[in-house]
């Protein structure tokens, strides 16, 4: 039985802000977010991952670098990088920002997976790639390892995962440098935390719940 810990990237000055990053803004991470994947480093340091698998985005690397620092195996891969937002990225995340998502949402809940922002990703090509990524993560032999993902992207991870519906997407939360750890078992894997942020200190746990 493998285990695969995947985590959301450490808090950026975007997130603080209440702007939204997708794929094309790279930001860094802030001092919060700092501090965030220290205490993450603190808590699972000892666990021995064999492979670390980041997005291309700095904050995504930036939040495992005490890890890389170990010599561990360092995969980038696009494939799990942020969500494509269009031309909503870079906009604070007011009333017309939210009913875009929402309008795309409620598209693709009954079906048209096509529908997108403009300028942005649809639904089907983030559950393409990301499915494309699963199917390569089931074959691999390295144990336990260490994925550093985005808010959109995991939801698809877990939805894809678990083999649930796109409706559940909507139920998955992830707070900055917040831990979802599954066992795999054969082609099937586990949910064992969600969503955990028991490595923070209470003052490193804000996050903007904007989606709910």
């Amino acid at each position: 039985m493998r285990s695969i810990y995947i985590i959301r990237h450490g808090q950026t000055e975007y997130n603080r802000q209440g702007i939204l990053q997708g794929r094309a803004i790279d930001a860094p991470l802030n001092n919060t977010g700092a501090l965030q994947a220290e205490s993450f480093y603190e808590a699972y340091n000892k666990i021995g991952f064999k492979k670390i698998i980041t997005s291309d985005l700095q904050r995504s690397i930036q939040s495992v670098d005490q890890f890389l620092g170990l010599g561990i195996e360092h995969v980038i891969d696009e494939r799990i990088t942020e969500f494509s937002w269009g031309e909503n990225e870079g906009l604070p995340l007011n009333e017309i920002v939210i009913d875009n998502y929402r309008e795309m949402l409620n598209s693709w809940k009954i079906g048209d997976l096509d529908a997108k922002i403009p300028g942005g990703e649809s639904g089907r090509e983030l559950r393409d790639r990301v499915h494309d990524f699963i199917k390569e993560i089931k074959e691999l032999e390295d144990h336990p390892i260490l994925i550093c993902t985005h808010g959109r992207t995991l939801k698809m991870l877990v939805v894809e995962m678990l083999k649930k519906d796109l409706e559940y997407m909507e139920e998955i939360r992830h707070s900055n440098m917040a831990l979802y750890l599954f066992r795999q078992q054969s082609d099937s894997f586990q949910l064992i935390k969600e969503n955990d942020v028991s490595h923070l200190a209470p003052s490193l746990q804000e996050n903007v719940y904007w989606d709910k």
